[in-house]
């Protein structure tokens, strides 16, 4: 398989500026991203960082003011607002902090309605593959309960299910843990993976919690609408830089360069290089 077809959400120089009256709030500036077939990217940030507008734009919800988001080389910005819906239905999986299920159905049915939307399963698919889906998250037990029947966790896990319901070939989770305890985080941070393993899906995974984006295959962070480099190999998260625009160096960083000279050295891809002065 080529590198080309490989990339599953190819990004460059995306900027999204909000507009507010005449008041303008930019979130993203100037993102770029690569994301592979099957991957499982951690996207770390504090509230109001981008995050959440990034899986909006992916998930065709937002539309970029400027950049491209190609997701399997198809430029969703141009997409009309039936093709977006289209796109949603059938290659999008949502999980959102808040499960937003249809309270006057139990949970099976809320997984079928979307199989029924998404008009890609024939009608006597539906039932199998939702019951399979339920219990590939543990609820099968569950099935005909409705949504204040069920525990938080598990009704998590129903939002996974509902998600992957449409057999979408990418799933965005904002913050999937955020309301629940952290054995109950942990468990659906494990069905994940499982499922990412088990499925091959794509999954973008919104959070502020470093311990679950650790166990994803790869993170990063976004800051003020900008995406900070990766891990340094020492397993540094990052060098922040000032309001005066001075390098914040960690003193860990630093302690390997022990009593000698650092260059700064900042190369044509906007990299940071430490070295040491001869």
């Amino acid at each position: 398989m080529s590198a080309e077809r490989d990339t599953i959400i190819e990004i460059k120089n995306l900027i999204k500026i909000y507009r507010k009256g005449h008041i303008e709030v930019t979130a993203l500036r100037g993102i770029n991203l690569e994301v592979k077939k099957g991957d499982m990217l951690a996207i770390l940030g504090s509230s109001g960082s981008g995050k959440t507008t990034l899986l909006n734009v992916i998930g065709g919800i937002s539309i970029s003011s400027a950049g491209t988001t190609k997701v399997n080389q198809q430029e969703i910005s141009t997409l009309s607002e039936s093709q977006l819906a289209k796109y949603r239905r059938e290659s999008i999986g949502f999980v959102w902090q808040i499960a937003n299920l249809l309270p006057d159905l139990n949970i099976i049915d809320n997984v079928r309605l979307t199989m029924f939307a998404a008009g890609k399963f024939k009608r006597g698919e539906v039932n199998d593959r939702a019951k399979k889906l339920l219990d590939d998250v543990s609820i099968i037990h569950r099935a005909k309960h409705r949504i204040f029947q069920i525990s938080g966790g598990e009704l998590q896990r129903a939002s996974i299910a509902i998600a992957l319901a449409n057999d979408p070939q990418i799933l965005l989770a904002d913050e999937p843990t955020g309301e629940l305890d952290s054995e109950t985080s942990q468990n659906i941070v494990d069905m994940l993976r499982m499922l990412n393993e088990k499925y091959g899906k794509t999954m973008l995974i919104v959070t502020h919690n470093p311990t679950v984006a650790k166990q994803c295959k790869r993170q990063l962070t976004i800051k003020d609408g900008v995406i900070l480099k990766q891990p340094l190999k020492s397993g540094i998260e990052h060098i922040d830089i000032d309001n005066e625009g001075y390098l914040k160096i960690p003193e860990e960083l630093m302690s390997m360069f022990a009593n000698k000279r650092v260059r700064v050295i900042q190369t044509r891809d906007n990299e940071i290089k430490l070295t040491t002065e001869v």
